[in-house]
């Protein structure tokens, strides 16, 4: 029979049975934790529950002769595994990249990675690559079916930033154009434009005009040094065309002449032929035939649309002197008499007499006195230009003597 002032209590203990051996702790309540050098691990301890009178401490006194022990319940109390993170390199990053996060290893150990308090599926390996932000843990459960949660490691995933870039305008033109390429903006951005994969030195800017063919991409590094790099775009600068003029002979001449100048020829080529920068009407073919004084072009269009102007070449036309026969005198004279024939002058000009279409020899002034019968002509010369006269006839009648 209990008495009514009876205590249930708690014991934690070795021994078995209701054998109360070393008590190792006491409770009003059958709950207990292992005690540090109290108890050893592996060992089994017993749950005893007892009734009797107080000890005082609210608890049943273990003297008591009535003391009722219930048989006790075993426990086992095993050390906890360890759990722990080692990442492998930093565990802040940019995206794309990654940290490998090891964990601590043991005989029979069983493992499950968590980020952000969630099982990871299939992450059940002493090792884990993470690749995106997170908090991560490791649960490790050892043979004896304890588990023990690893501190958590705080991974970071920096964003890449935004390499786009936008062309202002064509990507193909001709040669000596251009194409302004204009980066996507952000803050703390660096950059660097690439042709053809190969950083262009000093190309560091926002935008970058591209004047050569090749595949542009612009690398983008931002505050957190992280890097990426854009999708290539295409420029493309056609050649000019050939655009040279060849005369076919002199280009200067006298009036009357002209000179054949001969374009460059090539495939689906286009011209126009200008002169003193003006387009000639209807000159369109590669050849063109000049008659007048002028600095003459040639436009050569291909069939890119591309337009390129050869150097000038000028043709000078020279103009004819003046040839004239001008008597100072009757043209009609007796014999041992003579008339002055004089030819108009000008600058440069130089002159040969002629008497029936042969030349006078040593008469190459600009006047000439006839003392013979004869038709008289005068050739003119200036810039290679020669003129004659029409012919002024000289009489000397035959004399009548007598005697």
């Amino acid at each position: 029979m209990f008495d009514p002032d009876d205590l249930l209590g708690f014991f934690l203990h070795e021994g078995s049975g209701a054998s109360i051996l070393n008590p190792v702790a006491s409770s009003s309540q059958p709950v207990f934790s292992f005690v540090p050098g109290g108890m050893n691990y592996g060992v089994t301890y017993y749950i005893s529950a007892l009734v009797g009178s107080s000890a005082g401490n609210g608890l049943p006194n273990l003297g008591d002769t009535c003391l009722a022990v219930a048989q006790g319940t075993p426990i086992v109390f095993y050390q906890i595994s360890t759990a722990n993170i080692t990442p492998i390199g930093a565990t802040t990053f940019c995206e794309g990249s990654s940290v490998i996060l090891n964990g601590s290893t043991g005989p029979g150990y069983t493992y499950q990675w968590q980020q952000n308090g969630v099982n990871i599926p299939g992450a059940t390996l002493p090792i884990y690559t993470a690749t995106t932000s997170g908090n991560y843990t490791l649960g490790v459960t050892d043979d004896n079916n304890c588990i023990a949660t690893s501190s958590p490691v705080t991974v970071t995933t920096n964003l890449l930033p935004t390499a786009a870039f936008t062309p202002a305008g064509a990507t193909t033109f001709c040669q000596g154009g251009g194409v302004v390429l204009n980066a996507s903006t952000g803050p703390g951005y660096i950059y660097q434009w690439q042709q053809n994969s190969v950083n262009i030195p000093g190309a560091t800017s926002v935008s970058y005009i591209a004047i050569a063919s090749g595949n542009y991409t612009l690398v983008v590094t931002d505050g957190n040094n992280c890097t990426a790099t854009s999708t290539a775009q295409t420029v493309t600068v056609n050649s000019l065309p050939t655009a040279i003029i060849t005369p076919a002979g002199a280009t200067t001449f006298c009036a009357g002449g002209s000179a054949v100048l001969n374009g460059s020829i090539g495939a689906g080529y286009n011209y126009q032929w200008k002169q003193n920068g003006v387009n000639i009407p209807g000159a369109t073919l590669p050849i063109y035939t000049a008659t007048t004084s002028g600095n003459y072009t040639l436009v050569v269009t291909d069939g890119n649309n591309c337009t390129a102007t050869s150097g000038p070449v000028t043709v000078t036309v020279n103009n004819f002197p003046i040839a004239a026969i001008t008597p100072v005198g009757a043209t009609t004279f007796c014999s041992g008499t003579s008339v002055v024939l004089n030819a108009p002058m000008g600058v440069g000009y130089t002159y040969q007499w002629q008497n029936n279409g042969t030349n006078i020899v040593g008469a190459t002034l600009s006047s000439y006195i006839a003392t013979a019968t004869g038709n008289y002509t005068v050739a003119v010369t200036v810039n290679g230009c020669t003129a004659t006269s029409t012919a002024q006839t000289v009489t000397e009648p035959a004399t009548n003597r007598s005697y």
